[in-house]
C-alpha cells in the first residue's frame, strides 16, 4: 500500500516557511516588510491557487501572478519574477518541519510506502 503525503503543511509548515521567505524577499528587493502584507500574500495566495485546483491557471502561473498581485497591493515598485525567485529560493532554503513530523514518519515506516509531492511547479 502507498501513501502520498502532500508536502506543503504535512511535512513542512508552509504558513511559517512563506513568512519567512516573503519577510527576506521583500528586503532583499529594496522593500520593507509590515505584519500586513503577509495577510494580503496569503490571500493573493489562496485565491489564485483556487483558480489552479479550478483549472484556470497552472502552477507555474500561480507562482508569478501572486507576485504580481503582491507588487500592486502594497505599491512596491518590485519586479514580480525577481519577487517570485527570490521567494522560491528562500523558501527552498529555510524550511520548517510540521511538528511531530518525524512521529508521523516512524509510525508509517515500514507498514506503507510513502511518497512526497508537491503542485508540481517547475523550473
Amino acid at each position: 500500500e502507498w501513501i502520498i503525503l502532500d508536502i506543503d503543511d504535512t511535512l513542512l509548515d508552509y504558513r511559517t516557511g512563506s513568512l519567512s521567505a516573503l519577510k527576506k524577499s521583500l528586503a532583499s528587493n529594496g522593500h520593507e516588510y509590515c505584519n500586513e502584507h503577509y495577510q494580503i500574500f496569503s490571500d493573493i495566495d489562496s485565491k489564485l491557487w483556487l483558480e489552479a485546483q479550478e483549472g484556470r491557471l497552472t502552477p507555474n502561473q500561480v507562482v508569478l501572478k501572486r507576485f504580481e498581485e503582491l507588487s500592486v497591493a502594497i505599491e512596491a515598485d518590485i519586479d514580480p519574477r525577481q519577487l517570485s525567485t527570490s521567494f522560491i529560493e528562500n523558501l527552498v532554503r529555510d524550511t520548517f518541519l510540521v511538528p511531530d513530523v518525524f512521529d508521523l514518519l516512524d509510525s508509517l515506516h515500514g507498514k506503507f510506502n510513502l511518497v512526497a509531492a508537491t503542485n508540481g511547479i517547475t523550473f
